[in-house]
């Protein structure tokens, strides 16, 4: 049998995208975000490639374009307390990416507490954020309540509509939707200065039983929602970038649950 030399092959590096500081300025101020707002805002960086900068490079812009008198919020939530049962506000991860982690460990910047859904926020408003003292996720006194009363705007970077508009949820409890409940969470939660607290935290979580557990039916909401309340939506490199008024928007979900309060929800029947 004759032998057949076969020449080596190229291996062929598949190409990162790259995404400029540029770019994602461009992108941002075609949002037309009033200087010196209160934005909360929610990301993901990985449909970005390598970003020019990396974390700090975007959030350099985010103050470029936002202005000195901005307030800027982001979540820095951390899911795994019901396993862990501990949480400390100086040394607990966010989460909610890599912008969101890169933010909370700024010098200046203040973080809530609450061991499922705390925020870190910097800015003018900051001070009031302080005082939130919150038990529950999204309930009274909540930094939730707090982008309410301040006419925040909620602005995704990265994401799609699921997962980019948490404020939704302080709708919800405030409503009290009856395919929810609340539920206490046992655990340690540790303030700065390594104080053990003595509150109990809770959520407002999915009823969940043997038989079947309520969801949230998310597309249907933001398709709805997107017909009755003004949402700017541009894309870079096919990632979302999504502006809403949070008052404006809440108003109008309210609205349909008031209707229905099952609105929102979807039952899953489990197979015994």
């Amino acid at each position: 049998m004759r032998a057949y030399l076969i020449p080596a092959l190229k291996r062929i590096e598949p190409k990162m995208r790259k995404t400029t500081k540029a770019e994602i300025k461009h992108t941002l101020e075609s949002l037309e975000i009033p200087q010196g707002s209160t934005v909360i805002i929610h990301s993901s960086l990985i449909k970005f490639g390598a970003i020019e900068g990396g974390a700090k490079g975007v959030f350099d812009v985010i103050q470029e374009v936002l202005g000195a008198d901005a307030t800027i919020v982001m979540p820095s939530f951390s899911f795994d307390f019901s396993e862990t049962e501990k949480w400390h506000r100086d040394t607990t991860k966010s989460k909610m990416g890599a912008l969101t982690e890169y933010f909370r460990k700024l010098p200046n910047v203040y973080r809530t507490i609450h061991p499922f859904h705390s925020v870190c926020v910097i800015g003018k408003h900051q001070t009031l954020f302080k005082k939130c003292n919150n038990l529950s996720s999204f309930g009274p006194g909540s930094p939730f309540e707090l982008l309410m009363d301040l006419d925040a705007l909620n602005l995704a970077i990265g994401t799609e509509y699921v997962g980019g508009s948490t404020f939704l949820h302080h709708v919800e409890e405030i409503s009290q939707v009856p395919y929810r409940t609340y539920k206490t969470f046992p655990g340690k939660v540790y303030d700065n200065d390594n104080n053990e607290l003595t509150d109990k935290y809770k959520m407002y979580v999915r009823i969940i039983t043997d038989e079947y557990e309520y969801d949230n039916d998310w597309e249907k909401i933001f398709g709805d929602l997107e017909n009755v309340a003004s949402i700017k939506n541009h894309k870079l490199h096919g990632a979302n970038f999504y502006l809403v008024n949070i008052r404006e928007v809440s108003a109008a979900f309210q609205e349909k649950i008031l209707s229905n309060p099952f609105y929102p929800s979807k039952v899953n029947h489990k197979n015994n």
